[in-house]
Order: C-alpha cells, then structure tokens, then sequence
C-alpha cells in the first residue's frame, strides 16, 4: 500500500516528465560550424537541473526503453520483447499508476508510433492521448498545453508525460525552417530523406537502395521486422548497392542535428508554457532521451542494431523543489527516474530495481537490453557486449558482479571478439 512520508522540505506538487525520442546525449549543447549550440533551451535548462552527464537506457527501443522508465525495472521483466505480444499488464505498478493512488491527475501525451495504447503502456495513466504516428512535438505541445492549463484550474497534484519523435528517422519532419547542415548536398540521399526506411537500406560504406525493409503486422501493431537487418546482410552479399561518401555521411549527420534544433525549440515552447502557467516552481521536471542513434559510427543509420554506446547514452536531468543543481557523473539508468520521483514527493513505496538519482550508487552496473537477443553491462569502468549467439536463452540480469566482466569502453566489442572473450564468458555463466 502506498503511504505518505516526511518527504524532503522542498516537495514539488506536479511532475512534468519529457521524453524526446531517439536523441543522442552528445547533441547537448553540441556547436554547429557558426559555433552555436543545438540546444540552446535545454541548455539554458540545464543551468539550474541535476544533470547525468552518465545516464543510460536499459533498452535502444522506444517501446521497451519506456516501459522501463515506467515500471522501474527492465523491460524483460513484463514479458519477452517480442512486438506482436508485448505490453504491460494492465494491473503494472507503473509510475502513473503510483501517482494515480495518491490522488494525482495523471496524463500522457504521446506521439503515436511505439507509444500508441495498442502497445499497451497505458496502465496508470487517466487520460493518453496519442497523435499521429511518429509525429512531432509540434502536435504534442500544443496538446499538452491545453491539458497544462486544464490542469491548472483543478485542485489536484498532477503527472504529465510528454513525448516527441522530432530527432527519430527520417529526421525532416517540419522541412526549411530547420534545414540540415548541409544545405549544397546534392548527393544520393537528397530526394530520399523524407523516406522513413532510407536509413535501413545503408549498411557499412554503402546504400542499397532496393532492398525493402519487410514490415510485421498483428492486429492493430504494424513494425519494422526485426530480422530485417540480417535481410539486409544478405542482400548485400549480393548485391553492389552505392558506396557512401563523405558528404553523404555529413548530410545523414546534418539532418539529425537539425531534428535536434526542432525539437529543443518546441521543448523549450513546453517548459515556456509551464513558465507562463505559474506552477513551475512547485513543479518537478524530468527531462529524459530514451535511446540514441547510430549514425554510421558502427556501420548503421538506426539505434536497434546495436547496444553500442551511441544508442544507449541518453539525456538525463531533473529540475525543480527539492533538486539541487549540479552535474553528476555516475552511471545511471532510466529505471533510477521512478523511485526519485517517489523521493522527491514524499511518497513510501515498495522496493525498486532501481535507486534515487539523488544518491546514485557508483558501485552499479547497468544492464540493456534488445529485442535482437544482445545484451550490454555498464558501468563506471566502462562497457561489455554480449551478443545475441552468446547470450541464448539463459540471459539473467547482472548486478554488482557484472563489474568484474567490464573490459574498456573504447575497445570493450573488439576485445570480447578475441583474447578476453572466453573467460569472460565463462565467468559470466557462473553467474546466471
């Protein structure tokens, strides 16, 4: 049963919590080539938040890297990642559902794709509103505001989840007003980058633009097939596809950080608007990234191939009563988010997987997760890969022992191919 506790003195009365989808950490505060930030509203946020220059999803896709943050705990633990059957059970003890008990208005706001109910994240929350598929923040906002302002004519404490996909593929949603880097290319990917599967059709140096990514249908769940990365594999053994240059590279780039520039400018139109609502100040804000991107540092355009570090480090920052700021750089993992809230609204719940934010422990290791069968261990030594032939069927999730196994970040996937790879694996199977 949830109770009311001595909370700390400074105790928000809403919480205001921002996902924005697909965006790399290493994009805050990034300069372009006129030497201004991408981010200049997260940036100005960032002034006065907690901020976790070390935070990491346990997962590098939308639907399970937010099914942890809110349930607390990995993925897995719901159920396989399996995109015809996944979802939370409707009784989750989810963040909203928490909230919802202690007499909390709890509300999403969400832009379609892996976040529509039909995968089943609802559980918790009052009111879910979804958008368009794979829609923007420019939807969101304006939504979210007027639910803000609703909200602020009721006597009730409030959760609010906004979400946005500006900075996920194909990364040009809302066009010239935030053009690429780029803007001379005049290159192969030109006429293909409002394509969404463009970036599934480049592996390594090379673009093939014939293959055709195969989508999987269940009932009301349409997703890219999984196995279409080792489709792709064997297309390209036969087939030449188009070598990549460097300008195609710079382009591919480009567009993410323009993505970026837009979506940091509706966020900052959120955060404005709470401003202007007067309830910023007894408002707890969390600001979070679920996954990253690849582009093209490990041979791909994506974030689900791989558990690499681009895909996995997220943006992390918490703002508001109670919160003092500061940077901290000690892994943490978006499970960490639940049990603060928790903290910072004086609430007494059960035990979670994960640990305040405002205490993190450097002693962790952080474990993620993928749909593909790999798994990756984080912590503050750096990181180990698992692939999914090693992994099989007996992956249990690692704790503290996990540090043993952590070989350097730098050259952690290189180093398991060869010398280190047998007894580290070994030593892992002791453990499951």
């Amino acid at each position: 049963m949830l109770a009311a506790c001595s909370g700390p003195v400074d105790t928000p009365q809403n919480v205001l919590l921002i996902s924005i989808d697909t965006f790399r950490a290493d994009r805050l505060g990034k300069l372009d080539a006129q030497g201004r930030s991408l981010t200049p509203n997260l940036d100005a946020f960032a002034q006065d938040a907690l901020v976790f220059d070390s935070a990491w999803s346990h997962a590098n896709e939308t639907l399970y890297s937010h099914a942890s943050l809110f349930t607390g705990d990995l993925a897995s633990a719901q159920g396989d990642l399996d995109y015809a059957t996944y979802g939370l059970r409707p009784d989750a003890d989810t963040l909203a559902a928490v909230l919802s008990r202690a007499g909390y208005r709890t509300e999403a706001v969400v832009a379609g794709g892996h976040l529509a109910p039909d995968f089943g994240l609802t559980p918790g929350f009052q009111v879910y509103a979804s958008g368009q598929d794979f829609g923007s923040f420019q939807q969101t906002v304006p939504l979210a505001v007027e639910r803000l302002g609703q909200m602020a004519l009721d006597d009730k404490p409030w959760l609010l989840f906004v979400h946005g996909y500006d900075t996920h593929a194909p990364y040009v949603k809302w066009g010239p007003l935030f053009s690429p880097d780029t803007p001379e290319y005049d290159g192969v990917l030109r006429d293909r980058a409002t394509i969404p599967w463009t970036c599934e059709q480049i592996r390594g140096d090379r673009f093939y633009p014939d293959f055709n990514p195969e989508q999987v249908t269940t009932g009301n769940r349409t997703v890219l097939d999984p196995g279409q990365f080792d489709a792709l594999d064997a297309w390209a053994d036969e087939h030449e596809g188009v070598a990549l240059t460097d300008d195609d590279v710079a382009f591919v780039r480009g567009l993410y950080d323009a993505s970026v520039r837009y979506a940091d400018f509706q966020v900052g139109r959120m955060l404005a608007e709470l401003d202007a609502s007067g309830m910023r100040e007894e408002t707890l804000v969390v600001l979070v990234s679920d996954h990253g991107e690849d582009l093209l540092e490990h041979g791909s355009v994506n974030h689900r191939r791989s558990l690499h570090d681009e895909n996995l480090h997220v943006a992390l920052m918490l703002s508001g009563p109670g919160v003092e700021p500061g940077v901290v750089d000690t892994p943490v993992g978006l499970i960490d988010v639940f049990p603060t809230v928790n903290e910072l609204l004086g609430l007494r719940e059960r035990d979670l997987p994960g640990v305040s934010l405002l205490s993190p422990d450097p002693n962790r290791a952080i474990v993620s997760e993928a749909v593909l069968g790999s798994v990756s261990v984080r912590t503050s030594d750096g990181r180990l890969s698992l692939p999914r032939q090693d992994v099989g069927e007996r992956y249990a999730p690692l704790t503290a022992p996990a540090r043993a196994f952590i070989t350097d970040a730098e050259g952690a996937d290189e180093k398991w191919a060869s010398e280190l790879r047998e007894p580290l694996y070994a030593r892992l199977v002791e453990e499951l």
